[in-house]
């Protein structure tokens, strides 16, 4: 008797510690990713990254947590004026770092097409920020971005599609 109290005490207490030590990890991101959504939807770039960068602190590979980052940078930088030369720089450095967030998010998900999308997105804004002359070199790592001969299926995929002459159809 004495040692079937002991043993529903010990799981009473072992019940109370696990349900104050709070959420795991899984739910800490989802409570991020979920929030950064929000507020990405309402416009507010600069929390949702910040939110963003709290999610991959529980979940360092995730999909698609980077090119959420990408996607808030890529907004700040479209309301900046380009006929503005200091806020042109900016522009171009905020493209160079969404260029180095979407290669951290093909480095940890090669598999996944976001990233892949969001670096040429960034190479792309580059290449008509400066002008068509001053970034050539770029249209290689654009047109490297939309083909998909050197990584899985992941729908449409441009590159194979003209080279094949299936261009409009989906590639399974």
């Amino acid at each position: 008797m004495r040692s079937s109290i002991v043993f529903f005490a010990l799981v009473f207490f072992a019940t109370i510690l696990s349900a104050q030590s709070g959420p795991n990890a899984e739910e800490q991101y989802n409570i991020y990713f979920k929030k950064a959504d929000e507020q990405l939807g309402k416009y507010e770039f600069e929390e949702s990254i910040m939110s963003c960068r709290e999610a991959l602190k529980y979940k360092p590979n995730d999909h698609l947590v980077r090119p959420m980052i990408c996607l808030d940078y890529y907004e700040i930088a479209e309301k900046l004026d380009v006929k503005k030369s200091d806020e042109k720089q900016w522009k171009l450095d905020i493209y160079a770092k969404m260029v180095g967030i979407a290669e951290e998010g093909i480095r940890a998900a090669p598999d996944k097409g976001e990233c892949y999308f969001m670096r040429g997105l960034a190479n792309a804004r580059m290449s008509t920020t400066k002008g068509i002359l001053s970034s050539l070199f770029s249209a290689k790592q654009i047109e490297q971005d939309w083909d998909c001969s050197s990584r899985p299926a992941f729908g449409l995929c441009y590159t194979e599609r003209r080279k094949s002459g299936s261009i409009g159809e989906y590639r399974t």
